[in-house]
């Protein structure tokens, strides 16, 4: 047990670093399945409207790969479903938090001066496992208790309230994996958001697939796993054996790696540079482009990964229109199959726009990063102006973004194109679709810098901004929330395009504002101490 000697006073010291950020996105993700059940009594007051819903919902690939299948007309089967995204949330956040408390520790310092102490080989990463897994673990207590107080059935309410739970801990484990594969925190990130992606998209394929070939695609994703405990609908508690076994064998490969390697090296070795230096390197763009590489052609495979897969199944979503009688009926009334679809890939690019903002806004963070890490001031020494340090990086956040939207625009039309007969007009409309998502990305990459440049120690405040433009883009509208929270978010100004009317004046007003924060960051950086807060 000296290996994990004084794990309990570091799970202590983990929820009090992260005791804010900890309450945040327990709260969030916490109420919003029961804010929903209002809106679905007062949308679906019936059972035969839920019904409706449930066969519109199972018969629709769109549907299903956006939310996944409704098991039962009930209200809390349709309120669990509409909260299909939460999972993917707190996938996200558990694996972040212990990478954070794991690997990013060991790459700034922190933990050899803490294992300086008296502590274990193994207490920081159980430290971070537990910290994370006990947050999670009050997540399905909170959601359970509000569902309840809505009047559900307990039972359903467990169900759900375990499966965020149990995704939480199940992912916290996965975190400690990639976090010993890496020897940079930014690598151990990207290989778990890969892993998570993949995850996310085999759950979508599959589900959209449903009851026909590839539908056992979902179950290679724990994501699903949350969705099949089924609750409100007949709950399926064996499915949490699944998390139990898999945590345990990704928490034991945790331990293990972690016990194998030097404290600062990763499992996976380092790629070695070159001997001598490109010519590209001699100026501050050519540096940014070096850093920022990686992350750029990430993005841009992902993008292209989630174009395609949309563009395929876009044609799925004009079938529908005449899958049926009463189908065809309502789909008229909404405008007629090309309606449909157009509104169909209209999300899909809103959804694309919203994920671009992660990017934008980690690119224009990263010149933030080099300050506090020490290597912006010795750079700054030489010939490079501060103008061409920050600017070389807001470069990536502006042409990053369109680069990436560009690529899914693109595939997209390319797929469906294929399936509609008309590739090319496809192409031009789904492209100028992504495109339409620019000035709200840079609204969000503005504040970003705008934040470095006048207050850098709360420039970390742009993954706020973002995550709370996401939310309210995506839950706003499902919550019936007022026009005044939808206006928060930059996306809800824009046109819905395809198939909407294209207004200049929101996204000259968002441009313009995107203009002027960064225009605001880059003054004040010019102004401000290097070094300084």
């Amino acid at each position: 047990m000296k290996d994990l000697l004084n794990t309990w006073r570091l799970t202590l010291l983990a929820l009090r670093r992260d005791r804010w950020i900890m309450a945040i996105w327990i709260f969030i993700i916490g109420i919003t399945p029961a804010s929903l059940v209002s809106t679905v009594k007062a949308v679906y007051p019936t059972l035969a409207a839920r019904t409706g819903y449930m066969n519109l919902t199972n018969s629709n690939p769109a549907f299903l790969a956006n939310y996944g299948p409704i098991y039962a007309p009930t209200v809390g089967a349709v309120s669990a479903q509409r909260s299909g995204t939460m999972p993917l949330i707190i996938a996200l956040a558990a694996l972040l938090t212990v990478i954070r408390h794991t690997r990013t520790d060991e790459e700034q310092g922190r933990r050899e001066l803490v294992e300086a102490g008296v502590v274990g080989r193994q207490s920081s990463l159980a430290a971070a496992v537990i910290a994370t897994s006990i947050a999670s673990l009050v997540l399905g207590v909170l959601t359970t208790a509000l569902l309840v107080a809505q009047g559900l059935p307990l039972a359903g309410s467990i169900a759900l309230g375990a499966a965020y739970a149990a995704t939480g801990v199940l992912y916290a484990g996965l975190g400690g994996s990639v976090a010993q594969l890496s020897q940079t925190a930014g690598g151990a990130r990207g290989l778990g958001i890969s892993i998570l992606a993949a995850t996310l998209l085999f759950r979508a394929v599959g589900d959209a697939r449903m009851g026909g070939s590839g539908a056992w695609l979902s179950w290679l994703s724990p994501v699903h796993w949350a969705h099949q405990l089924r609750p409100y609908a007949g709950e399926q508690w064996w499915v949490l054996l699944l998390f139990a076994g898999a945590f345990i064998v990704f928490a034991a490969a945790a331990f293990a790696l972690n016990a194998q390697r030097d404290l600062g090296a990763g499992i996976l070795p380092a790629r070695l540079g070159r001997a001598g230096a490109p010519g590209y390197l001699g100026n501050p763009l050519g540096l940014a482009w070096r850093q920022q590489r990686a992350l750029l052609w990430s993005w841009v495979i992902g993008m292209a990964v989630m174009g395609l897969f949309f563009g395929a199944i876009g044609n799925s979503v004009g079938q529908l229109a005449t899958s049926s009688a009463g189908i065809t009926n309502l789909v008229d009334k909404l405008g007629g199959r090309g309606a449909l679809v157009d509104q169909f890939f209209g999300f899909m690019m809103t959804a694309l726009g919203l994920a671009v903002s992660a990017y934008a806004v980690q690119a224009a963070l990263r010149a933030r990063r080099e300050e506090a890490e020490g290597r912006a001031e010795p750079l700054l020494s030489t010939a490079a102006t501060r103008w061409g340090f920050a600017g070389s990086h807001l470069v990536f956040a502006i042409v990053g973004p369109a680069i990436a939207l560009a690529t899914a625009g693109v595939v997209a039309g390319l797929a469906y194109g294929a399936t509609a007969g008309n590739t090319g007009a496809e192409v031009w409309r789904l492209l100028g679709a992504a495109f339409i998502q620019l000035p709200a990305v840079y609204v969000l990459a503005g504040v970003a810098v705008a934040l470095f440049g006048l207050v850098p120690r709360w420039a970390s405040l742009a993954w706020g901004v973002m995550g709370a433009a996401v939310f309210v883009g995506i839950f706003g509208p499902l919550l019936n929330a007022s026009q005044w929270i939808l206006d928060l978010s930059p996306f809800t100004h824009l046109p819905r395009v395809p198939g909407g009317e294209i207004t200049v004046a929101p996204l000259a007003w968002l441009a313009a504002i995107a203009v002027a924060l960064m225009a605001v960051g880059l003054v004040g950086f010019r102004r401000r101490d290097v070094t300084g807060g």
